[in-house]
């Protein structure tokens, strides 16, 4: 039995999320799990309104998840510390991600991914936020666009990206919950 954490951030959806879709259908077990991050040097302060809009979203989604007889795990702390405790209590072998672009969360998710894969499991992240990530456009030396026509002439030149993901049909709930 392979139990799998899909680590929610900036995904608060069941349609159209890769990591939930490959979860699904790696995974015997499906954890879905939020963290409110005790991360203050990466990310701006939440607001009020987004505070509300947080807990509201959470709502929501914990509703969906219930209706396809699963529901989200919600935690608070550092991610590593709540992952690591999650699979632990959980006894699931893998966390899957969408990866996030921002510079402090690119570093911060390249040393949690390091950190979990020494010893506790393995880690998938997947490309979910962007129709083309920053390293798949280059120009013809190789190196990133400076200006935006020619970046976007290079990607309208790639076609038409894949269509949005369905709800997965079934989410794997497991039998006990954290």
């Amino acid at each position: 039995m392979t139990g799998i954490i899909v680590w929610l951030r900036n995904d608060l959806r069941l349609r159209d999320n890769v990591a939930l879709s490959n979860a699904c259908k790696d995974g015997d077990k499906v954890y879905p799990l939020y963290i409110l991050e005790d991360d203050s040097e990466r990310n701006w302060p939440r607001g009020s309104a987004s505070k509300v809009w947080l807990h509201h979203s959470l709502k929501m989604l914990d509703r969906e998840y219930r209706q396809k007889g699963s529901r989200l795990i919600l935690r608070h702390g550092t991610a590593e510390e709540q992952i690591i405790a999650c699979l632990e209590e959980t006894g699931a072998s893998a966390v899957y991600w969408n990866r996030r672009y921002e510079p402090g969360n690119v570093q911060h998710d390249k040393a949690l991914k390091k950190n979990l894969e020494n010893g506790h499991c393995e880690v998938k992240s997947f490309k979910a936020n962007l129709l083309f990530e920053p390293h798949e456009i280059k120009n013809r030396q190789d190196k990133p666009y400076k200006v935006f026509t020619p970046f976007w002439k290079a990607c309208q030149s790639l076609g038409d990206p894949p269509r949005p993901l369905p709800v997965p049909k079934h989410l794997n709930p497991p039998g006990r919950w954290p």
